[in-house]
């Protein structure tokens, strides 16, 4: 691991643009969605910087007219029961504003059809495992169990697979997902 030198000055992040980036399970007009990704990617386009910061879609926040709910909540309210200009991602921009103190500028949603399109679009991408990738999922066709398996290495992944992968958490927590 490379080691940071604590003395010397890193510039301050200013005139910032941050980004909200929305993963959700919406299919569709079907009822009640969740969000299930929620990062805010920073552009310090002065310095040639970028940062990328998760935030865990179990979190606890103060959502208007319903107290402290999970931030995963708060697309879907925004949505269809709060009356927001902007709808969901005003709420969770307002959201993080209140709780974090970031501001976000611009943001993009994307439902797990979108996600495995754009991947697909891409030709795939390619994720490194330092080991190999084992999970129990249920088949909701067939309501049978089965086992989403990776080897450890360089893994191109297709909009399907990499849809897979983003959701599973190593039988972790929601943290242990956005390593």
């Amino acid at each position: 691991m490379a080691k940071i030198d604590l003395n010397v000055p890193s510039p301050a992040w200013q005139n910032t643009e941050n980004f909200l980036i929305l993963g959700t399970d919406r299919r569709g007009n079907e009822g009640v969605w969740r969000t299930d990704v929620i990062m805010v990617v920073g552009l310090d386009r002065q310095n040639g910087r970028a940062a990328v910061l998760s935030i865990p879609r179990d979190l606890y926040v103060e959502i208007p007219n319903y107290g402290m709910q999970r931030i995963n909540r708060a697309d879907y309210l925004g949505e269809k029961e709060i009356n927001i200009e902007g709808g969901g991602p005003a709420l969770i921009s307002q959201i993080l504003k209140n709780t974090l103190g970031i501001e976000t500028t611009h943001w993009v949603r994307v439902e797990m059809q979108g996600f495995e399109a754009l991947v697909d679009a891409i030709g795939g991408v390619t994720v490194h495992l330092d080991c190999p990738f084992f999970e129990p999922i249920l088949n909701l066709d067939t309501n049978q169990w089965e086992y989403f398996t990776l080897p450890a290495g360089d893994v191109l992944m297709d909009g399907r697979t990499a849809h897979w992968f983003t959701r599973l958490r190593l039988r972790e927590s929601d943290i242990g997902r956005a390593r």
